[in-house]
């Protein structure tokens, strides 16, 4: 994993492997102009992006005329590296061999075959039975998902994190809320995050389904020497039960750098999410989103 350049390695065993590096994926975007104070104005050579004002989600330029353009995005472009806010790098690459760096994830039992490369997204189709293996690039991580294709897949799946062959050895510990912060010891925050697994049943086209917290969506990380052992499931009865809506999808994300500009809540008492998107609305719950803006541009 090359935190250090906002990067994510991953790797499967007995699966052809490909890096997966932290992403900006479209996004929509508003922009705003405000005129510029002071005593002069500057040239058009003094136009350009202005990096002391970018934010997480926010990058600001001088245009020729003096004014400025505030672009806002609906995700992250930005990360933190060293008290500056630097760009997020889109790109997928090869991942070669492990370095010092990087973990290694493994998948338990997977069948093998070739990844498919689409984007930001590595998928393995045919690595478990009856479920596709993936991973997609997001802005804050990486996004891996396991959709069941129907009651005959399994309820639990297995992974091996494997952290550097030399140096510190990587230890973890479990949040509150379920996820699981993985820390080095040069470093006091934690260099990732295993998010808490969400589950979520199959949609209407052009519908998503929300989190179901019935599904009892579980992760268990445990230490194995210098590698991570990550047992993921959910309850079987939840899966086999009659009128179940395929695909079901599994969610354990890596956080990098989480996102702290919004969450989603499912009432009373379930707790608050992070993702790509907001649930607000009513199912079997009451769901509300809550969003921090940053005025600081």
């Amino acid at each position: 994993m090359l935190v250090s350049s906002r990067r994510l390695s991953v790797l499967l065993t007995g699966v052809t492997s490909a890096a997966v590096v932290a992403s900006l994926v479209s996004v929509p975007q508003v922009q705003a102009a405000a005129g510029l104070s002071g005593p002069s104005r500057p040239s058009a050579a003094a136009a350009g992006e202005l990096a002391e004002r970018r934010t997480a989600t926010s990058s600001t330029r001088r245009n020729s005329d003096g004014t400025l353009t505030t672009t806002v995005f609906a995700a992250p472009v930005h990360y933190r590296a060293g008290g500056r806010w630097e760009p997020i790098d889109p790109r997928l690459i090869g991942a070669g061999p492990a370095g010092t760096s990087r973990f290694r994830l493994s998948a338990a039992g997977s069948a093998g075959g070739s990844a498919a490369v689409n984007g930001p997204v590595v998928s393995y189709p045919s690595a478990f039975r009856n479920a596709e293996l993936s991973y997609a690039v997001v802005s804050t991580g990486v996004k891996e998902l396991i959709r069941l294709s129907g009651p005959g897949a399994a309820a639990d799946y297995t992974f091996r994190l494997s952290g550097p062959a030399t140096g510190a050895v990587p230890t973890v510990r479990r949040r509150p809320d379920g996820s699981h912060a993985v820390f080095v010891p040069s470093r006091p925050d934690p260099v990732f995050v295993l998010d808490a697994p969400t589950v979520a049943e199959g949609a209407d086209r052009q519908q998503v389904a929300p989190p179901d917290p019935a599904a009892k969506p579980r992760l268990d990380v445990r230490q194995d020497g210098r590698d991570l052992v990550l047992q993921l499931g959910i309850d079987a009865g939840w899966l086999a039960a009659p009128g179940r809506r395929f695909p079901v999808e599994i969610d354990p994300t890596f956080t990098v750098q989480p996102d702290v500009e919004d969450a989603f809540f499912g009432m009373p008492n379930y707790g608050a999410m992070t993702a790509e998107g907001i649930f607000i609305g009513t199912t079997d719950r009451a769901w509300r989103g809550a969003i921090q803006f940053d005025l600081a541009a």
